[in-house]
């Protein structure tokens, strides 16, 4: 339906802006993540996983750097399960 579209498109434009982040990229970028691998993952999730991490980035962000850093590390974690579970 187009409203879970709209929602997912919002959804995936909050992590976007998240993994935008210097420190969220050279994380990234230290564990080996290309940007084209995050976002075929990111693809790759569902409109609830996606819906869950963006709300998850929102609440975090708003805890200034501290809020960052564990966005960050969210992401990674969510990454890191992703690719677990696509090689199994």
């Amino acid at each position: 339906d187009s409203q879970t579209g709209l929602i997912r498109n919002q959804d995936i434009q909050t992590i976007k802006k998240a993994l935008e982040n210097k420190m969220v990229k050279q994380r990234l970028q230290d564990l080996g993540f290309s940007e084209e691998e995050i976002q075929e993952r990111l693809n790759q999730l569902s409109d609830e996983e996606v819906h869950n991490l963006a709300m998850q980035i929102d609440s975090l962000s708003q805890g200034g750097i501290l809020g960052v850093i564990i966005a960050v590390l969210v992401i990674v974690i969510l990454v890191l399960v992703v690719m677990k579970l696509m090689d199994k």
